[in-house]
């Protein structure tokens, strides 16, 4: 078989993943690398790795090869085994009454609450409001707006 030269020296258990980490981290610290070309590239090899762990072709061969050895093997330290991921329920077809009323009411408290949320986004300070069943009065404050400053990367087509 032939090698893919980029696995050659590809970490196998954490430490060796640390270790990686911290080899790719220190010169870009250290100002030796550009960070742009850093993170693009890095970013680029994991989208391509992702493509290729979730390719269904290689899904059915490496599961053929677990199958080899029971439902379970293991490489260097690394366990594979066979199990049911991502499991799901479908109750559309269930025709439960009280399922479908729990929907019914959910997506109108859901529907509600956005709106609510809309409300409480518009406000610009401090506001009084009276609760015309009850009468009660209440000092609204308007929500706290949390963001954190990231970046993206888009690779053309």
């Amino acid at each position: 078989m032939s090698n893919i030269k980029l696995l050659d020296s590809c970490p196998v258990n954490r430490a060796e993943q640390t270790d990686l980490a911290n080899r790719l981290i220190s010169p870009v610290l250290d100002g030796d690398i550009d960070p742009i070309e850093a993170v693009v590239k890095a970013k680029s090899i994991i989208e391509a790795l992702t493509k290729f762990l979730n390719d269904d072709r290689i899904k059915d061969c490496t599961m053929s090869e677990i199958e080899k050895y029971g439902k379970e093997t293991s490489w260097n330290g690394a366990k594979l085994a066979i199990k049911e991921v991502g499991v799901k329920y479908d109750y559309t077809d269930c025709s439960d009454p009280i399922y479908e009323d729990l929907l019914q009411q959910k997506q109108l408290l859901d529907k509600k609450i956005k709106d609510r949320e809309v409300f409480l986004k518009s406000l610009s300070g401090r506001t009084t409001i009276v609760d015309d069943e009850t009468g009660e009065v209440s000092t609204i404050i308007p929500p706290v707006r949390m963001a954190s400053q990231g970046y993206s990367i888009t690779f053309s087509k």
